[in-house]
């Protein structure tokens, strides 16, 4: 099998970029280990509304999002109530695989040809060039040769952990990276969730997230609506915490609710949350996705990184491949405008990650409790952009300093780090230069060092 592009995982990054490649007339091939009909995770996750439009996807319709919220309010690990949002949030919430399979729609009437049931073993390289990828069909190993590769395999990044490092991207994995979640969405009885009601056990309409009771680092996400008839729950916590697991967790939820009844929708799995890969380019290869760890640590979901990276993966692409050289440099554009756009975003956001999850769950509730982290903190991490300190805040900032002291070595090195890095990330190279690249990197370990355990 012969393409110009082969794209490795249909996910929302890989239908973009082939879909975006097969309009511009290449022909592309698209495997995914998954068949058509059982393509991609029965979950729900969020997606900003506004990385759609970025990524010249139609919205969702309503089929697509299981449901609306009214507010979100946010508990401290203690049970706390510590924030009530209510303007409007910037993210849906979408049935993952029903999204997918329209976007896989969408790129097979561009003129990509998807290959399901394909698992991707191991990169091609001929001469230090990737060309082509090695699948397991079934009883058969298969071989399929491409101009280009593009890897967006998701969790299991099946390309490019396998890369020689003499290709230059560093595949970095650390069990404080990893995190491991699962959600319901299930029928409810009417009664008893009227009853949780009238005890205060939930707000209808409302989303009800608990932050750092199962570990610093640690959600629990819940909405109820009667309406509807639908309770969701979602738990995602680090895997290097140990028992409970979330599904134990989520048993012992609905047990305390009473109202959860039939599972309708849902799934679990893993998350990989970090910066993205300093590098996301090689000779004939890209990586895009959470493949490259293009997760928003706030709520896991990498839906929205991954149509971005897909559909500027391909915006590079195109020319490179009119041109005939899919060499780093010419493949370097979509790595350069990432990475000081979206990259440097979500690399703050590490920044905040990697402070929360040296903090005791203590430590962590009474950051919340006490003022010193805000309302606009939590929402920005929502919603893509460096987060601001607003003037007004700064009072109770200080008080909750004051009563909590052993804050502020921890919130001065993240700020020290979220500072570093808006400075650090535009500097990433416009062209591919190895010894300015090299540089780049090494300060980039720099910068996330201090807070590293």
């Amino acid at each position: 099998m012969d393409f110009d592009v082969i794209v490795v995982g249909a996910g929302p990054g890989g239908t973009v970029a082939a879909r975006d490649l097969a309009r511009a007339g290449f022909k592309v091939g698209l495997f995914d280990v998954d068949s058509r009909e059982t393509l991609s995770k029965t979950i729900m996750v969020d997606a900003e509304k506004d990385s759609f439009d970025a990524a010249g996807v139609p919205r969702p319709v309503p089929d697509e999002i299981p449901y609306l919220q009214s507010a979100v309010r946010f508990f401290s690990g203690r049970g706390k109530q510590v924030f009530h949002i209510t303007r409007e949030h910037p993210s849906y919430p979408i049935y993952l695989d029903k999204v997918v399979k329209r976007m896989l729609a969408d790129a097979e009437k561009a003129g990509a040809k998807f290959f399901g049931g394909f698992r991707a073993l191991s990169p091609v390289v001929a001469q230090g060039m990737v060309c082509g990828v090695i699948f397991q069909e079934r009883e058969q190993k298969q071989e399929a040769r491409a101009r280009l590769v593009i890897d967006a395999t998701g969790f299991n990044a099946a390309l490019v952990r396998k890369l020689d490092p003499e290709l230059g991207i560093e595949f970095e994995e650390k069990p404080s990276d990893i995190v491991v979640a699962e959600n319901h969405f299930c029928e409810i009885d009417t009664k008893t969730a009227v009853r949780a009601l009238k005890d205060g056990l939930h707000v209808d309409q409302e989303i009800w997230n608990t932050v750092g009771k199962f570990g610093p680092y640690s959600t629990q996400y819940a909405h109820l609506s009667l309406k509807d008839q639908r309770a969701y729950i979602l738990v995602g916590r680090k895997a290097n915490y140990g028992p409970p697991s979330p599904g134990e967790i989520i048993e012992q939820y609905q047990q305390k609710q009473g109202y959860f009844g039939k599972k309708v929708y849902g799934g679990k799995g893993s998350i990989r949350i970090r910066h993205s890969l300093d590098r996301l380019v090689a000779d004939g290869f890209m990586v895009i996705g959470e493949a490259a760890c293009m997760v928003i640590p706030a709520h896991g979901s990498g839906v929205s990184s991954a149509m971005i990276a897909g559909h500027l993966a391909a915006k590079t692409a195109i020319p490179a491949l009119k041109n005939g050289a899919l060499t780093t440099a010419s493949l370097w554009p979509y790595a350069w405008e990432y990475q000081t756009k979206r990259g440097m975003i979500l690399a703050t956001y590490s920044a905040v990650r990697m402070m929360a999850d040296g903090l005791s769950q203590d430590q962590m509730a009474d950051m919340m409790e006490s003022g010193v982290m805000s309302e606009d903190d939590v929402f920005s991490a929502f919603y893509p952009k460096v987060a601001a300190i607003a003037p007004g805040s700064i009072p109770k900032r200080v008080l909750g300093f004051i009563k909590h002291p052993d804050l502020i070595k921890p919130m001065i090195k993240m700020a020290k780090a979220v500072t570093a890095v808006t400075r650090h990330y535009p500097k990433y190279p416009k062209t591919y230069d190895p010894k300015a690249f090299s540089q780049w990197k090494d300060q980039n370990k720099i910068i996330f060092a201090p807070l590293t355990g």
